[in-house]
């Protein structure tokens, strides 16, 4: 919940972070020939982030790409990993124009921004 989110902001893991990285270890486990691309949004996009940058290396091959829409960062702890560093390239980052949230914490390079003349939201 929000709290959580909250935590996300200065804790070194939060338990979604972990459950994150498990849920796609445990995925890799029984599907051990398949590729994948990781997607989420707002904090969802944060633990994919996270799962896909934290993994083991041979299993981080298999991740094709990883896309995520008005997410937070990860904790700068977390962007000085090696894994982190090799998983870059497969980012995608998408936010919306004005955002708040997915400027958050530290991020891995310029996001494509996605221009609106609606008027509404935060």
């Amino acid at each position: 919940g929000w709290k959580e989110d909250f935590h996300l902001t200065y804790m070194k893991e939060i338990p979604a972070q972990k459950q994150a990285l498990e849920y796609l270890e445990d995925f890799f486990k029984q599907h051990p020939k398949q590729k994948v691309l990781i997607a989420g949004h707002s904090k969802g996009g944060n633990l994919a982030a996270f799962a896909a940058s934290q993994i083991q290396p041979e299993l981080q091959e298999k991740i094709s790409a990883v896309y995520t829409y008005d997410a937070p960062g990860l904790q700068a702890h977390l962007t000085e990993t090696t894994g982190y560093q090799d998983v870059i390239p497969k980012f995608h980052r998408y936010v919306p124009q004005g955002s708040v949230i997915g400027m958050m914490l530290e991020v891995p390079d310029t996001p494509i921004v996605v221009k609106s003349t609606a008027l509404g939201g935060i």
